[in-house]
């Protein structure tokens, strides 16, 4: 791919699809900007599975290259961590995780199996030029030292918000800006 064609995956979470909160805004921001957007529907958001969620990605991250930018929210995050982890061929240009736990959700027992593997931090860190990960004080589904945790393991740029939730509105102004700045250069591989 060359620089122009540069390309964006956006991951849901738990009990979303494509088509809600900030993820149709946020593609529409994204291809007036210029870049290739996939946002693939993950099966049954209600009741997933580890495994079904993993195969679904298989397509998407075939896809993923150095030109590549891949958006996570809430388990979407972690979803595209064990991806980048287990699936991916090469390492992508930025991972963002939006209010992303850092293991699965309680009670989601069916994703629990998948995530509760030893996780290879040394390859994630490598899989990415720059991770950011953008968390708000009040998410009360996932809490904000989960945020601190990836910051500590990915050496990820942290963004904190103090009143957005677990961004869940139709727009996410917080989310793009940060991405322009993933985007455009201004946010390189973190220290850490």
């Amino acid at each position: 791919m060359s620089e122009q064609h540069r390309f964006v995956t956006i991951i849901h979470g738990f009990g979303m699809t494509p088509e809600k909160m900030w993820f149709p805004w946020m593609h529409r921001k994204l291809e007036a900007a210029g870049f290739g957007v996939h946002t693939p529907a993950l099966p049954d958001p209600l009741t997933p599975t580890y495994r079904k969620w993993m195969a679904a990605m298989k397509s998407a991250v075939q896809r993923w290259d150095e030109n590549t930018y891949v958006i996570g929210h809430s388990i979407g995050g972690v979803v595209v961590l064990r991806a980048l982890e287990h699936l991916a061929a090469k390492p992508v240009r930025g991972v963002m995780l939006i209010g992303s736990p850092f293991a699965a959700f309680p009670g989601v027992k069916e994703m629990e199996t998948g995530f509760a593997m030893p996780i290879d931090w040394a390859r994630l860190k490598a899989m990415a030029g720059a991770y950011t990960v953008i968390h708000s004080k009040d998410d009360l589904l996932a809490p904000y030292d989960h945020a601190l945790r990836y910051q500590e393991a990915l050496g990820a740029r942290l963004v904190t918000a103090e009143k957005d939730g677990h961004f869940i509105g139709k727009t996410a102004p917080l989310v793009w800006d940060e991405f322009s700045k993933m985007a455009n250069g201004m946010v390189g591989k973190s220290e850490g």
